[in-house]
């Protein structure tokens, strides 16, 4: 849904994404934040936008999304 990703810019967003998860299969998911990458540019706000991946199904992961966090607050 990089469409709607793309409406938060130019404000922070982190995606993240377990690689079993079924709701929001990880191959969509890397599309979506790629085609979201390029709205977040648009807006001179790549540092704005992060990505991580993890092993695991459909759950919350929270690793990268508190440094993120960190950094854009």
């Amino acid at each position: 849904m990089y469409d709607i990703a793309g409406l938060i810019a130019p404000r922070a967003l982190f995606v993240e994404s377990g690689t079993g998860d079924t709701i929001f299969p990880i191959e969509a998911t890397r599309a979506s934040v790629e085609r979201a990458k390029a709205i977040f540019k648009h807006f001179n706000a790549e540092d704005k936008l992060g990505f991580e991946v993890f092993e695991a199904g459909h759950s919350f992961y929270g690793v990268g999304a508190f440094e993120f966090l960190k950094q854009v607050l």
